[in-house]
């Protein structure tokens, strides 16, 4: 399992995959001192946003990113509120 999340595998896949819980997972990768594989940057931003704009839905986007849906979503809600 830590291999996989080694290997940029994300959370979501590594659940289907292995059949554990999310929660399993983070507690797994937090005991072996492991950082979150990627985190949401400017540039993903403004990916995100450009998908967006030529037609995906937030879980293609996502999908593409290696992040999570409920991540997409919440940054395309935050950016359309600046």
């Amino acid at each position: 399992m830590i291999d996989l999340y080694r290997a940029g595998v994300p959370v979501k896949e590594i659940v289907r995959q292995t059949g554990v819980n999310r929660s399993t997972v983070y507690r797994l990768r937090g005991q072996t001192g492991l950082e979150r594989s990627h985190r949401f940057t400017d540039e993903d931003c403004a990916q995100a946003i450009l998908l967006r704009q030529q037609g995906l839905t937030i879980a293609e986007i996502a999908k593409r990113l290696g992040l999570s849906g409920m991540t997409i979503g919440r940054h395309l809600a935050a950016a359309r509120e600046e």
